[in-house]
């Protein structure tokens, strides 16, 4: 099974050229734009890695990454 990794970033074109690059070497990837976006698809798809801008509009990117932790 691939490994699973997911790219959050709010500019789709840099997540998309991400995944792209990600998705030639082998890893089955899911894209997101927002931070709320990102903990939605960390509970529901369990990545194993996790590729993420520190900025969004809608909640700081360290913030999302505490909750990530909080969760575990």
């Amino acid at each position: 099974m691939a490994v699973r990794a997911l790219v959050v970033d709010y500019q789709p074109t840099i997540a998309y050229t991400l995944a792209l690059v990600l998705r030639a070497s082998g890893y089955e990837v899911r894209t997101e734009h927002s931070g709320e976006a990102a903990l939605v698809a960390a509970t529901e798809w369990q990545p194993d890695l996790v590729i993420m801008e520190c900025i969004f509009a809608d909640m700081n990117g360290w913030s999302v990454q505490r909750e990530f932790v909080d969760d575990t």
